[in-house]
């Protein structure tokens, strides 16, 4: 490690319903890429080291639902991309709250459009799914 240099390793849960696919492929590299540092992800501790920049490099990784995603970093601000990814990861890459923001949008479009539907939502928490239920009254 040279000076001003610093680097970083953290290990997180994936427990995305789909695993590691498409979106949070996208918001995983989206977010790698608003650090300066040199950031790898691996499934194993031994590798191999994926660029996380890559979005075509980590879904070629197929990291399915249970895997443990292993992180490192090194270069400006490594510690904060490392714990950042981790937290975007243990929160199910925010899927979750945005399936509820995307209920309660269709939820208030059809009160005020189609009145007469009794409208009811359920979110599934990890995969971004809900469920919706219409019944006219």
């Amino acid at each position: 490690m040279t000076a001003g240099t610093t680097e970083a390793t953290a290990s997180t849960l994936l427990t995305h319903a789909a695993g590691l696919h498409a979106r949070p492929t996208l918001k995983l590299t989206k977010l790698a890429k608003t650090f300066a540092a040199k950031i790898e992800i691996a499934v194993k501790p031994e590798g191999p080291w994926i660029d996380a920049k890559s979005v075509v490099k980590v879904m070629a990784m197929k990291a399915p639902k249970g895997s443990t995603l292993h992180l490192r970093a090194s270069g400006d601000k490594a510690q904060e991309a490392v714990e950042q990814l981790v937290a975007l990861v243990d929160r199910d890459f925010d899927e979750g709250a945005e399936a509820e923001k995307a209920a309660t949008w269709l939820v208030d479009r059809l009160s005020r459009f189609a009145p007469e539907l009794a409208v009811a939502t359920q979110v599934e928490a990890g995969g971004g799914q809900f469920l919706l239920v219409l019944r006219a009254v």
